[in-house]
């Protein structure tokens, strides 16, 4: 499902790509060390951009795979037009929050100090006999970067809690999505399935807020834009992330989207709610009618179905035309093993109905059709007890 930003922060969007541009090539060529940027490094800078999006950090497996995503030359190093082209599609399109995570960036490259980096260059390069030594020293450098990293992303979080007004903005946001999410998430699993946003997506379209169609392949693609992990469907914290930043920047039009989704979520769970109602009304019917028929084939009332019972309504229904070929012993076995389900030798009730449910057409004429089959079956079957001396030979 799409989302419109609105004209005015298109045109902006637009308006500053530029803009964004040369910022994220300023921070690449800061950030970088040799040819590109590693995945090491891209861990800092994701978690960096995370603790700003107020999300969860990232671990080396993530970035595993992002740099597989980012990479276009496979080659596990980030060029600059690769990290350009991924954080201008990824980060806000809102400026101030764009410029806040771009300054992040810049802040942890000033952390990871080029001084520091020259040392370990040149302890690498010693090969004077305190190479122990220097190892250990190499160590600490590594530990003290590590530091200032972690000192870096939390002086960045603070200063994207400075102005309460924009905090408070963002904690309105994120708990509005996080309403639409569990609303969105129609079976209560935790995360919306690609079946459950094609369902919210129709009806989107049905109520009139979107044009067009939204077929299986257009919900594929929101499915994939959204799923940052690749796991195949979107989780809360997906959900949230690609709203906030596709979402209006003001506030009056983001509530608007967000009443237009909650719409979405009603109608859909209503159509879903009545569907089910329909299947288990329909269901009832078709049992009950069931319990009729096992009634009529139960011919010494004994309360179940015996294979000698069987084998004569299967030979009564080939009699009357019902069905073609020979009724015989062994497929009749067979017959009762597929419905006797708990080993007695014999079909109850429970049994017989369950499997002519499933087993029957699904479309409500063609049922009723073999209902009326059954009972003729039923009655011929006995007359020909009552008036035979003994049970046909099979």
């Amino acid at each position: 499902m799409e989302a419109r930003g609105g004209e005015a922060r298109s045109t902006g969007a637009r308006a500053g790509s530029n803009s964004r541009t040369e910022q994220l090539q300023s921070a690449y060529q800061a950030l970088k060390e040799g040819p590109g940027i590693q995945q090491e490094q891209l861990l800092q800078v994701a978690n960096v951009w995370r603790t700003l999006q107020g999300v969860s950090l990232w671990d080396a497996s993530k970035i595993q795979r992002l740099v597989s995503k980012m990479s276009l030359g496979a080659d596990g190093c980030i060029s600059e037009n690769e990290f350009v082209l991924f954080f201008d599609k990824m980060l806000p399109n809102a400026q101030d929050d764009f410029n806040q995570i771009v300054a992040g960036f810049m802040d942890l490259a000033q952390e990871l100090a080029p001084e520091e980096r020259r040392a370990v260059s040149e302890e690498e390069d010693d090969d004077k006999p305190e190479k122990m030594l220097l190892d250990a020293e190499k160590e600490l450098l590594r530990a003290m970067q590590e530091e200032r990293r972690l000192k870096a992303i939390v002086q960045a979080s603070s200063r994207s809690s400075d102005n309460p007004a924009e905090s408070k903005q963002s904690e309105h946001r994120n708990q509005a999505l996080q309403f639409v999410f569990r609303e969105f998430d129609l079976d209560g699993s935790g995360t919306i399935e690609a079946a459950e946003l094609l369902a919210l997506g129709k009806t989107r379209r049905e109520l009139g807020q979107r044009g067009g169609v939204w077929s299986p392949e257009r919900n594929m693609r929101a499915v994939s834009q959204m799923d940052t992990d690749g796991d195949g469907c979107v989780s809360m914290q997906e959900f949230v992330r690609h709203y906030n930043n596709v979402l209006p920047a003001m506030e009056p039009a983001f509530d608007t989207e967000i009443s237009n989704f909650m719409d979405v979520a009603r109608a859909t769970r209503s159509r879903r709610i009545s569907k089910e109602a329909e299947n288990v009304s329909r269901v009832t019917a078709r049992c009950a009618k069931l319990e009729v028929v096992f009634k009529e084939f139960d011919l010494n009332a004994s309360g179940a179905i015996e294979a000698a019972e069987l084998l004569e309504l299967g030979k009564t229904r080939r009699e009357l035309g019902q069905r073609g070929g020979v009724w015989s012993p062994e497929r009749n076995m067979r017959a009762v093993s597929q419905m006797d389900t708990d080993g007695h030798g014999c079909v109850s009730m429970q049994e017989f109905v369950r499997h002519f449910e499933q087993v029957l057409p699904v479309i409500e004429s063609e049922f009723d059709n073999e209902i009326s089959n059954f009972m003729e079956v039923a009655r011929a079957a006995s007359c020909l007890l009552y008036t035979s001396p003994s049970p046909r030979d099979s």
